[in-house]
């Protein structure tokens, strides 16, 4: 079973993986920047068991989807639900579910913005 422990963001092991990720040179970016924003939000959980995993997907991209869709980050939300599921803690179909609603939240903000900018 995985088991996330919350950790402050004032936290020194919080500031402590931030400036790990920040280290990686194999890694992009925005892959890095993604990685921040998943950390934060499942941080801020005592414990999350693996069968709660999809609907903590579902939560994030509900929290953070204009934070995503602003950074142009939906690749590196994919690709996370990607190894979400090679861990077996997602399924696919929780995968379609996840992008649909993450894709049904970027029209409606697109919507928004062509609506303003008519005006």
């Amino acid at each position: 079973m995985t088991i996330y422990i919350q950790l402050c963001s004032w936290s020194p092991l919080h500031v402590s993986v931030a400036q790990m990720l920040d280290e990686f040179e194999d890694v992009s970016k925005t892959e890095k920047a993604f990685m921040k924003i998943w950390n934060t939000f499942i941080k801020s959980s005592l414990i999350i068991p693996d069968y709660a995993v999809p609907s903590q997907c579902l939560e994030f991209i509900h929290k953070y989807a204009v934070v995503l869709i602003r950074a142009n980050l939906r690749q590196k939300l994919l690709l996370h639900l990607f190894n979400l599921w090679d861990s077996l803690l997602i399924s696919s179909h929780q995968i379609s579910i996840c992008m649909a609603e993450f894709d049904s939240i970027a029209s409606t903000n697109l919507l928004r913005k062509l609506s303003a900018a008519a005006r």
